[in-house]
């Protein structure tokens, strides 16, 4: 599983999908979403998507999925365009098609949404839809955190630790680890205090 799809597998689960109403509330009452996305609420049309993804209140149909993804992306709502590029990207409920699957990153990207801006860096790292270009990737992933998207802070964390699309930076790695922290993603929290706790393991040898 790549890296992008990985992301979105692992975020779905507890997004909020209408202002106050979380994923598994939703389940409960999958009709008040069909009626608003037949009256032109596309971010009902998305998070009626996202049931008949996973099969929550609803049955499990990657095809109904799909296309209510894209009608709630072709209304403007960023998320939907996000979740049907990770669609395209699996070949799941559509042919898989990288470049469509990049097209719809960059859109959910420019839309504001910061899982698109971090699953397009993630092709660009992996040179799949699009030329492998990790400066391109270190760009959208400081996108996607200063969006709020702790994968975003934490990717970049690791790219300045690794010298990877960036010049190594071990002080600008761990700024990105706390602030992914910050943002409660708690690998993020353990590489902080491990690269923390390295660095000041150096700075004490250093004085012998």
């Amino acid at each position: 599983m790549l890296l992008h799809q990985l992301f979105y597998a692992l975020m779905v689960m507890g997004v909020l999908i209408l202002p106050g109403l979380s994923l598994s509330e939703a389940a409960d009452r999958p009709q008040q979403l069909k009626t608003a996305c037949e009256k032109g609420d596309v971010t009902a049309c998305t998070s009626l998507g996202l049931l008949h993804w996973f099969g929550h209140g609803v049955k499990r149909d990657n095809i109904i999925a799909a296309t209510l993804y894209r009608k709630g992306c072709d209304g403007g709502d960023a998320l939907g365009c996000g979740y049907l590029g990770v669609m395209y990207a699996e070949g799941t409920g559509v042919p898989q098609n990288a470049v469509q699957a990049v097209a719809l990153y960059r859109k959910a990207c420019n839309g504001g949404n910061g899982g698109g801006c971090f699953n397009l860096g993630a092709m660009y790292t992996e040179g799949t839809g699009v030329p492998r270009d990790p400066g391109q990737a270190v760009a959208l992933f400081k996108k996607a955190c200063d969006g709020g998207e702790p994968k975003g802070c934490s990717k970049l964390a690791e790219m300045y630790s690794f010298s990877f699309g960036v010049k190594g930076d071990k002080t600008q790695a761990l700024n990105y680890y706390r602030k992914a922290c910050d943002f409660k993603d708690r690998d993020a929290c353990f590489f902080y205090e491990e690269l923390k706790n390295r660095q000041k393991g150096r700075e004490g040898e250093a004085t012998y």
